[in-house]
């Protein structure tokens, strides 16, 4: 008589413990999502002569829509060079990143 209780607790505990671990993995990919994270991207190295407080993790916008992050931040090697910036930009949008483009830096994120 014990038995089939146990096997019903059992049972329950094991469909809680699923629940959670599917809905902790919903929370991760929909944070991943909006993040990006699960994006495939690629590496684009621009030149800038000043980049006023730019910092690594800054947001890369296209119209106003998040493509990328800054994920690098150099000072040229010699004194007047420019500074490199290295912007992670997901694939999706790397049709309309062209040669010569205009950037800007927004005052405040």
């Amino acid at each position: 008589m014990a038995e089939p209780r146990l096997r019903t607790l059992q049972i329950r505990i094991g469909a809680f413990i699923l629940a959670g671990l599917g809905v902790f993995l919903a929370i991760i990919y929909l944070l991943g999502a909006q993040a990006r994270y699960f994006e495939r991207k690629y590496d684009l190295v621009a030149e800038f002569s000043e980049v006023g407080g730019l910092i690594e993790g800054a947001t890369v916008r296209l119209a106003g829509v998040q493509i990328g992050r800054v994920t690098d931040v150099a000072l040229a090697s010699e004194p007047g060079g420019k500074v490199k910036v290295t912007l992670t930009i997901a694939r999706a949008f790397a049709d309309r990143i062209r040669h010569r483009v205009a950037v800007r830096r927004a005052a405040a994120e």
